[in-house]
């Protein structure tokens, strides 16, 4: 707690706040649909939009405000609530969701820190090279093909080992862009 309490920086946590007026239990049906709908319908979108048009908001923490580490613990996990896999998260009395309701690479979270001048991202899949550029003070880096483990298999530790030396190699692959980036 202490070591995140006296980071330089901002340790910002993204959720998503409930449309208003939508009790959480709808809010879950129609934001997870909404989700996976955009997915289907736009796979190569880096950043999805239809949760906010449907009024789910950021709710963007900063992790060094929380008082306690059980403070800490249930934004994290409100940070990530999905349901019916977990349940809907609660930080400060406010019910939330994953923050990927309202952008899964939540880039724009960074340049709400007043001395951010440049960001870079680390994509969890593939995708399109032709999307992977530099936009404006923002460089987007993936994988060149789908990591080992996926995001609810906690049974198979020998594809945690798999996806670590896939990011060893994906270091090597991604240093000179990094490195370009970084000199500017």
């Amino acid at each position: 707690m202490e070591r995140i309490r006296n980071q330089p920086f901002p340790v910002l946590v993204l959720s998503a706040a409930f449309p208003r007026l939508v009790p959480p239990a709808v809010g879950v049906v129609i934001g997870l649909g909404a989700y996976n709908l955009e997915k289907r319908l736009r796979p190569r979108m880096l950043h999805p939009s239809l949760g906010r048009w449907l009024g789910f908001r950021p709710a963007l923490y900063d992790a060094r405000s929380c008082e306690s580490p059980e403070e800490l613990a249930d934004l994290v996990i409100a940070s990530s609530s999905t349901p019916p896999f977990t349940p809907v998260g609660r930080f400060r009395g406010r019910a939330l969701l994953d923050g990927g309701m309202v952008d899964n690479i939540p880039a724009f979270a960074a340049e709400t820190a007043e001395r951010v001048r440049r960001n870079i991202v680390f994509l969890t899949r593939p995708y399109p090279r032709e999307l992977l550029t530099e936009q404006a003070d923002r460089l987007y880096l993936a994988p060149s093909h789908a990591v080992p483990i996926h995001r609810w298999d906690y049974t198979r530790p020998d594809l945690v080992d798999a996806t670590i030396e896939m990011g060893e190699r994906e270091a090597d692959t991604h240093q000179p862009r990094l490195e370009s980036f970084m000199a500017i």
